[in-house]
């Protein structure tokens, strides 16, 4: 494993073998393999929570879509026409 000792201060930080960015940045490189992995799940983590909060908010605008279309029917076809579409994978099940 080659020592960089003398970075010099011009040098850009992109591009840099793993050893020299350890240095670079003045950690050890185990140190520098355990901030890569953290962020990699921090951004896996943030992705899939902005994909939640997506489909939760379009559920809930289509099931207030459904009960404006279905407003006047009785309460218990909605509650059942809700389900049926919330469960896909139940109802297909069932045929």
């Amino acid at each position: 494993m080659p020592r960089y000792d003398a970075l010099p201060v011009n040098l850009p930080s992109r591009g840099l073998q793993q050893e020299a960015a350890a240095q670079y940045i003045g950690i050890s490189v185990g140190k520098f393999d355990e901030a890569k992995e953290e962020r990699a799940h921090r951004t896996v983590w943030k992705r899939r929570a902005d994909l939640i909060k997506a489909i939760q908010g379009i559920h809930g605008e289509i099931s207030s879509e459904i009960d404006q279309i279905i407003g006047s029917v009785d309460a218990s076809l909605r509650v059942a026409v809700l389900s049926a579409w919330s469960t896909p994978l139940e109802l297909a099940s069932n045929r």
